[in-house]
Protein backbone atom coordinates (compact mmCIF):
# COMPACT_ATOMS: atom_id res chain seq x y z
CA UNK A 1 0.00 0.00 0.00
CA UNK A 2 3.04 2.60 0.47
CA UNK A 3 2.69 2.84 -3.59
CA UNK A 4 -0.72 3.90 -3.64
CA UNK A 5 -2.35 6.70 -0.88
CA UNK A 6 -5.74 6.21 -2.28
CA UNK A 7 -5.69 2.10 -1.21
CA UNK A 8 -3.55 3.07 2.21
CA UNK A 9 -5.97 5.81 2.97
CA UNK A 10 -9.23 3.13 2.48
CA UNK A 11 -7.31 0.41 4.53
CA UNK A 12 -6.83 2.46 7.03
CA UNK A 13 -10.98 3.42 7.09
CA UNK A 14 -11.81 -0.16 6.86
CA UNK A 15 -9.43 -0.66 9.61
CA UNK A 16 -11.29 1.89 11.52
CA UNK A 17 -14.39 0.23 11.14
CA UNK A 18 -13.15 -3.02 12.19
CA UNK A 19 -12.02 -1.33 15.59
CA UNK A 20 -15.41 0.20 15.93
CA UNK A 21 -16.70 -3.67 15.78
CA UNK A 22 -18.67 -3.76 12.80
CA UNK A 23 -17.34 -7.62 12.14
CA UNK A 24 -17.10 -8.49 16.06
CA UNK A 25 -15.29 -8.45 18.96
CA UNK A 26 -11.65 -10.53 17.27
CA UNK A 27 -11.35 -8.53 14.41
CA UNK A 28 -11.60 -5.00 15.86
CA UNK A 29 -8.77 -6.22 18.74
CA UNK A 30 -6.89 -7.46 15.54
CA UNK A 31 -7.69 -4.07 14.35
CA UNK A 32 -6.65 -1.77 17.17
CA UNK A 33 -3.55 -3.88 17.35
CA UNK A 34 -2.57 -3.17 13.42
CA UNK A 35 -4.16 0.69 13.88
CA UNK A 36 -1.51 1.01 17.01
CA UNK A 37 1.57 -0.30 15.61
CA UNK A 38 1.58 -3.75 17.82
CA UNK A 39 0.83 -6.09 14.76
CA UNK A 40 1.41 -5.71 10.91
CA UNK A 41 -0.20 -7.02 8.45
CA UNK A 42 1.76 -9.50 7.56
CA UNK A 43 1.70 -10.68 11.14
CA UNK A 44 -1.86 -10.61 10.94
CA UNK A 45 -2.32 -13.10 7.68
CA UNK A 46 0.57 -15.47 9.51
CA UNK A 47 -1.48 -15.12 12.81
CA UNK A 48 -3.85 -18.35 13.90
CA UNK A 49 -5.40 -16.31 16.08
CA UNK A 50 -7.04 -14.29 13.59
CA UNK A 51 -7.20 -17.05 10.65
CA UNK A 52 -10.72 -17.94 11.99
CA UNK A 53 -12.29 -14.64 12.13
CA UNK A 54 -10.76 -13.96 8.72
CA UNK A 55 -12.08 -16.47 6.93
CA UNK A 56 -15.32 -16.15 8.84
CA UNK A 57 -15.79 -12.54 7.44
CA UNK A 58 -14.55 -13.23 4.16
CA UNK A 59 -17.08 -15.91 3.62
CA UNK A 60 -19.66 -13.49 4.82
CA UNK A 61 -18.26 -11.34 2.20
CA UNK A 62 -18.84 -14.24 -0.67
CA UNK A 63 -22.16 -15.08 0.26
CA UNK A 64 -23.15 -11.35 -0.14
CA UNK A 65 -21.09 -10.98 -3.55
CA UNK A 66 -22.94 -14.21 -5.02
CA UNK A 67 -26.19 -12.24 -4.42
CA UNK A 68 -25.32 -9.62 -6.86
CA UNK A 69 -26.62 -9.91 -10.34
CA UNK A 70 -23.94 -9.39 -13.08
CA UNK A 71 -24.73 -6.09 -13.61
CA UNK A 72 -24.83 -5.27 -9.66
CA UNK A 73 -21.14 -6.56 -9.74
CA UNK A 74 -19.97 -5.33 -12.99
CA UNK A 75 -21.42 -1.70 -11.15
CA UNK A 76 -18.93 -2.44 -8.27
CA UNK A 77 -15.82 -3.01 -10.32
CA UNK A 78 -16.64 -0.17 -12.02
CA UNK A 79 -16.72 1.76 -9.06
CA UNK A 80 -13.67 0.46 -7.67
CA UNK A 81 -11.74 0.96 -11.15
CA UNK A 82 -12.53 4.58 -11.02
CA UNK A 83 -11.68 5.01 -7.31
CA UNK A 84 -8.71 3.54 -7.43
CA UNK A 85 -7.49 2.56 -11.11
CA UNK A 86 -5.02 5.87 -11.66
CA UNK A 87 -3.35 3.89 -8.69
CA UNK A 88 -2.09 1.00 -11.00
CA UNK A 89 0.17 2.29 -13.65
Amino acid sequence: MAGSPALAEELRRNLERLRDGVAGPELAEMARDVLSGQITLRDVARSAAYSGPILQAMERFRECEEQLSDEERADQTSKAAERFGEDRD
